[in-house]
């Protein structure tokens, strides 16, 4: 099965972005500073996945 990220990837999908912490059956769970979310595998194959090479920066 094609896998478009892994592990440790900074990946946006469907309004949310994080670092991928963990991929099981269901769920793709993404990490961020203040928040851990759990994306639907469900959803993958309906949105579109952007994986970035690092996260963002912040405006100074």
């Amino acid at each position: 099965m094609y896998r478009p990220f892994r592990r440790g990837n900074y990946i946006a999908v469907g309004g949310r972005e994080g670092i991928v912490t963990d991929i099981d059956l269901r769920y793709t769970t993404l990490q961020t500073e203040t928040h851990r979310s759990l994306i639907p595998n469900a959803h993958m194959f309906i949105k579109a996945i952007t994986v970035l090479n690092q996260p963002p920066s912040l405006p100074d």
